[in-house]
């Protein structure tokens, strides 16, 4: 179930990305900019995949803002271009950080999960993130590995 899982996030993420600019039909609403790091047990942690999914439920044609962290575990929200930000909301947050097996070419091959399970799931993960225009503060994601 969890190669599914990213499988899923890989397939959102590299169709979001990929060609670095959204396409000029896709409907777009006010996005604020969005940073944050996250720490696993205190630590932070390079190469996690953040993902937002609105509290309220996924309607179709939602876009779930995401980011990857960098070796500092800092991270940058995107929506409809690079580090772009976050649609106004009330969002749940799910992180991943699978063991990558394999980074050569365009499809990188991901083992097991390092996370417990519950941050992959958005009602699980305890974690929310409000976004407004007054969220100025960087976002921190603390993580525990028990």
């Amino acid at each position: 179930m969890q190669w599914k899982h990213w499988a899923l996030i890989t397939l959102v993420v590299s169709g979001m990305t990929g060609c670095g600019e959204a396409p000029k039909d896709l409907p777009t609403v006010p996005i604020h900019p969005v940073k944050g790091t996250v720490t696993l047990d205190g630590k932070p942690i390079a190469g996690a995949r953040v993902s937002l999914q609105a509290v309220q439920g996924a309607k179709p044609g939602d876009i779930n803002p995401n980011a990857v962290t960098d070796e500092s575990g800092a991270f940058q929200l995107s929506t409809y271009a690079p580090l772009d930000g976050a649609p106004e909301g009330a969002y749940s947050v799910t992180v991943s950080w699978p063991v990558v097996i394999n980074a050569s070419g365009s499809d990188p091959e991901y083992g097991k999960e390092r996370l417990p399970l519950r941050y992959q799931v958005p009602d699980k993960s305890g974690l929310v993130i409000t976004v407004s225009e007054e969220l100025q503060d960087t976002v921190l994601l603390e993580l525990t590995s028990k």
